[in-house]
């Protein structure tokens, strides 16, 4: 990108890590990857996804507008409140208030000013299964291309534990772009 109010339209990224805005073809610019950033920083800290939950295309775009960021006790009760807070920053579903990259620089969290010695490697280590991270990476590969391309496939959707997967990407890609026109939420 050339200049900062450049707008984009063309489908890309990884599936989950894509913001909303690629996926409902609004436009987008910068901010795209700082929500990107959002998401890996959220994978480090815990060894899963922030929208692993939701199995197909309509509900996980649904949770990234609403900002439905989870952060389970079970695996964040040592992560600090700032690094909490720079995630949800990061995951702002609006981009126009969505942190920026020299906000993210500048943020308490990434500066260290609030660091801690906790060791987090045995819950991240706990929740990364790199068969099924192969797995999922190549079932949301295979998501985007069919979300670029308009097409679907039925027998490549998600079982019940697997990323999200579109159920059925044109008539939801015609439903999502009627409802960004009209304003209203899928």
């Amino acid at each position: 990108m050339t200049c900062d109010d450049q707008v984009l339209s063309t489908i890309c990224g990884s599936y989950g890590y894509t913001a909303p805005e690629i996926i409902l073809r609004q436009g987008y610019g910068k901010p795209v990857d700082v929500w990107s950033l959002g998401v890996v920083t959220f994978s480090i800290l815990c060894g899963y996804s922030p929208f692993w939950k939701y199995e197909q295309l309509p509900e996980l775009v649904n949770a990234m507008q609403r900002g439905a960021i989870e952060f389970d006790e079970r695996y964040w009760w040592g992560i600090s409140e700032e690094a909490k807070d720079f995630i949800r920053k990061c995951l702002d579903p609006n981009p126009t208030t969505r942190i920026t990259a020299h906000e993210c620089l500048q943020h308490p969290w990434f500066t260290g000013v609030s660091a801690s010695s906790h060791d987090i490697l045995p819950n991240v280590r706990e929740n990364f299964n790199p068969r099924k991270a192969f797995y999922n990476a190549v079932s949301k590969i295979k998501a985007m291309n069919r979300l670029r391309s308009g097409t679907h496939h039925s027998d490549e959707s998600s079982s019940s534990n697997s990323s999200p997967a579109p159920d059925s990407t044109s008539s939801f890609q015609a439903q999502a772009q009627s409802q960004s026109q009209s304003g209203a939420q899928p």
